[in-house]
């Protein structure tokens, strides 16, 4: 009877793990790909608050240190971080961008979140400010 029941585990087990290794297999291109376009404006709001607060050398320095191994990734980024946060310091588009910047970092976190509750067969989503606050 043991013997019986700890087969019935072990294939539930051994299903579940493949079924979650396909979900993650066929949700993790497209996770990676809205992470990738993501990356620098969600390094902009760091970087903007960051300035606000007068802590952006101390920011630059982790980013720097955290990319150690590819120094010249570190300097594109931050390149393009500077770049972003100049032209929306520009009248107007101040207003905009920093609007614009905060809803694609939400939605990169609401994407994450959907891919991990497909991945996981999550059948009922979290609240926005808990999904927010545990990313």
């Amino acid at each position: 009877m043991y013997k019986d029941t700890m087969k019935i585990i072990m294939a539930k087990t051994w299903r579940r793990l493949i079924l979650a290794a396909k979900r993650v297999m066929s949700d993790a291109s497209a996770l990676t790909y809205s992470t990738l376009l993501a990356i620098v404006p969600v390094m902009a709001v760091v970087f903007a608050v960051a300035r606000g607060f007068g802590y952006s050398k101390y920011i630059e320095t982790w980013f720097r240190d955290a990319f150690s191994s590819q120094p010249a990734v570190a300097d594109t980024l931050i390149g393009f971080v500077n770049s972003y946060l100049i032209h929306t310091q520009s009248s107007i588009f101040l207003g905009v961008g920093l609007v614009v910047m905060l809803y694609t970092v939400l939605m990169l976190v609401m994407n994450i979140e959907s891919v991990f509750n497909t991945i996981w067969n999550v059948k009922r989503q979290r609240s926005l400010f808990r999904t927010v606050t545990d990313y």
